[in-house]
């Protein structure tokens, strides 16, 4: 089973709402001059740029790849053919429960991200 190239990414409604909370922070300790009110906008700004820019997790052979939202960090969960299952809006790796759920990954990379799992566990 290889799933070169299958990207899931981040929601957009969780990166819109952190840019848009960023900015309402930052705006509201603008306006009250307030500067170390800016660090949680700021920090809020840079994660939804992150959730823009980067894919929540991919697979690239036999592993997920889970990237970090900003810097050059990853996690590698490897797995045998058959072992990666999508089951009640999370991804499991035979019995265990990644940290990757249905509510943050955008909808229709996660529906081809389970389509993708099911074909490739009928082959196996």
């Amino acid at each position: 089973m290889s799933g070169a190239g299958l990207r899931v990414a981040y929601s957009r409604v969780w990166a819109v709402s952190f840019l848009v909370l960023g900015g309402l922070c930052a705006a509201i300790n603008l306006v009250v001059a307030n500067p170390m009110g800016l660090i949680p906008g700021i920090v809020c700004i840079v994660v939804g740029l992150g959730y823009l820019a980067r894919p929540y997790f991919y697979l690239e052979g036999n592993q997920v790849v889970v990237p970090a939202v900003l810097g050059p960090l990853k996690k590698v969960y490897p797995f045998e053919p058959g072992q990666l299952v999508e089951r009640d809006g999370a991804l499991h790796l035979g019995e265990k429960k990644l940290g990757m759920r249905r509510w943050l990954a955008d909808k229709r990379s996660w529906t081809e991200l389970a389509r993708f799992l099911e074909t490739t566990k009928a082959f196996d």
